[in-house]
């Protein structure tokens, strides 16, 4: 199936699709990149440059063009762990990000987002917001946890990621 064609051929791409969606929308000063942690790692060091600021996944209500993020890797990172890592000079670290492309606290109280390479393909997805409008249960993977398998079905959640960063877009004003 997809999973066993992607495992054998697989090039990654969805940060590519990030950066060209972002280009095709006119995002001044995006960090183009084919991997995720560039342009997170921009927003981190240089914040005046950056369209997004840098931001814990459950502050402040996401709108359209933020991106949410995650870490890959089997460890947990967590927003802090993330912010110490690029502090820190790491170079390079596995992510996904996913945009926000909707966002409604009021009508059915879900973000929606999109991403790319998600089962080799372009998929949207839908999160709960609580009535503040910020993300509410976001499935959060912990250390330890049990991996996905048919034996642990619960565990086989694709919400459930280390959400560690929000890139929050910022006013157009603020782009000039």
């Amino acid at each position: 199936g997809l999973g066993c064609r992607g495992f054998v051929i697989d090039n990654p791409w969805s940060a590519a699709f990030v950066s060209w969606v972002m280009q095709r929308a006119g995002v001044p000063r995006f960090t183009l990149s084919g991997g995720h942690f560039d342009y997170v790692r921009a927003a981190r060091l240089d914040p005046a440059g950056s369209p997004y600021v840098f931001l814990e996944p459950m502050s402040a209500t996401p709108t359209t063009g933020d991106l949410l993020c995650y870490v890959r890797t089997g460890r947990v990172y967590g927003h802090e762990g993330l912010a110490r890592a690029i502090d820190g000079g790491a170079t390079g670290l596995g992510m996904h990000c996913d945009i926000v492309v909707a966002a409604n606290p009021v009508g059915d109280a879900k973000a929606y987002l999109v991403g790319g390479n998600v089962q080799q393909t372009v998929t949207m997805r839908t999160l709960n917001l609580n009535a503040g409008g910020h993300f509410w249960g976001l499935p959060q993977r912990t250390e330890g946890e049990v991996e996905c398998s048919p034996d642990a079905p619960a565990a086989c959640d694709f919400n459930r990621q280390d959400w560690a960063e929000r890139l929050k877009l910022k006013p157009q004003p603020q782009h000039a």
